[in-house]
């Protein structure tokens, strides 16, 4: 009777009379693993990870193939967005039941979430071998070729700087899937620079043409590269590059490098065809089960004209993060990022901000009331102790 009223205040999102008596309960029923897994379950789903995989650790520990125990540590997985973290758990429940369409189809969807495309198809595809009818998986099915065939991308961004100069930024991008692991882009990035009168510079814009190649070598390695040609601000032929390497399903790092990458930001470099190579290393780690550690480290080398180093940037990032809602997903951060800038010569016609330290509190919201509408919103306040500066974004 007891578990029964339990259940009805929990799903009435009566959260926390619910849980006073599931407490009760698995205190008075420790045995009972179908109590501990219901506990579980209420917890996952109003946000309690840490309590939830004690729970969860419990019933496994008890019976090592609990199927719902397994279900619910695949869940966790899923709700802190850790899809890779679940396949194993996922190969035990279909070792037991190899052709259960509902396991079958989560794991299609995991497969899906972590990027592995080909490995999904091929899950989505078992699960209509053993439910023809099922629409979900059609649908998931559909979504994939839909992804995976030749598509074309735009996108437009208006920024407005601090010196009052507007950057239009316009970008056109062809895709194809060449084969499982390999993909092809070629990108057009038109950038309009507006300055205004007080600067005395003239507006300019800037063409830029890529090609980019995208090979993902499952399951710990993912490369892109590619070469572009730039005109506008100086003209040159560029490369960039970028590894990104899972050395744990909750530890990643990613190499990105830079060569001879147009600079425009401040506009004042456009009119030297400025240019910039850069590397960036970054380490992302999950802790605690529930929050995600990001560390990035980036050093530019500036020029102007091709000729010489008109300076250096050394910048250092660092980011953590929570998931706070499921419904609708809502992510908590906490960032913090300090830089400085060394001219390594006399010429100040660029200005730069020597020392640099900002930090910033944000919140990411993102859901989907309709099947065919999806909002995302973002918000949060960064303030600059150095300089004294701070504002909304």
């Amino acid at each position: 009777m007891h578990l029964i009223q339990a259940r009805i205040l929990s799903r009435k999102k009566l959260y926390p009379q619910g849980k006073k008596i599931y407490e009760k309960l698995v205190k008075q029923y420790p045995s009972s693993l179908d109590i501990h897994a219901d506990y579980a379950e209420i917890l996952l789903a109003y946000g309690e990870y840490e309590m939830a995989m004690k729970e969860i650790q419990y019933v496994l520990n008890q019976n090592p193939n609990h199927l719902r125990g397994l279900r619910l540590q695949a869940a966790f997985y899923d709700h802190l967005n850790l899809p890779s973290w679940s396949f194993t758990t996922y190969q035990r429940l279909l070792d037991q039941y190899p052709n259960d369409s509902g396991i079958l189809f989560d794991y299609a969807s995991q497969r899906s979430n972590a990027g592995h495309w080909h490995k999904a198809l091929n899950a989505y595809s078992h699960v209509l071998e053993t439910a023809p009818d099922n629409i979900y998986a059609l649908r998931a099915t559909h979504n994939i070729l839909r992804e995976r065939r030749p598509a074309i991308n735009t996108q437009f961004v208006l920024h407005e700087g601090s010196d009052g100069t507007n950057r239009i930024h316009q970008q056109y991008s062809w895709r194809k899937t060449l084969t499982k692991q390999l993909t092809f882009r070629g990108i057009i990035d038109a950038i309009s620079l507006q300055t205004p009168d007080t600067l005395s510079i003239d507006s300019n814009s800037i063409q830029q043409h890529t090609i980019e190649f995208q090979m993902e070598m499952y399951p710990h390695l993912q490369m892109t590269g590619g070469i572009f040609h730039y005109a506008g601000a100086g003209s040159e032929l560029s490369f960039y590059g970028k590894l990104i390497y899972h050395w744990m399903p909750d530890l990643e790092s990613q190499i990105v490098i830079l060569r001879q990458t147009p600079w425009f930001d401040p506009v004042q470099a456009t009119t030297d065809d400025g240019s910039y190579d850069e590397c960036q290393i970054a380490v992302a780690k999950t802790i605690l089960s529930t929050y995600r550690l990001n560390t990035i480290v980036v050093y530019r080398r500036y020029a102007l004209n091709r000729m010489g180093h008109y300076g250096k940037r050394l910048g250092w990032h660092m980011d953590i993060s929570r998931q706070v809602l499921i419904q609708p997903n809502t992510t908590f951060q906490l960032a913090m990022d300090q830089a400085s800038f060394s001219y390594n010569t006399e010429n100040r016609s660029v200005p730069m901000v020597p020392e640099e330290t900002t930090y910033s509190i944000s919140t990411y919201t993102q859901g989907q009331p309709l099947s065919s509408l999806t909002y995302v919103l973002s918000a949060g306040y960064r303030w600059d102790p150095r300089r004294s500066l701070a504002g909304f974004f």
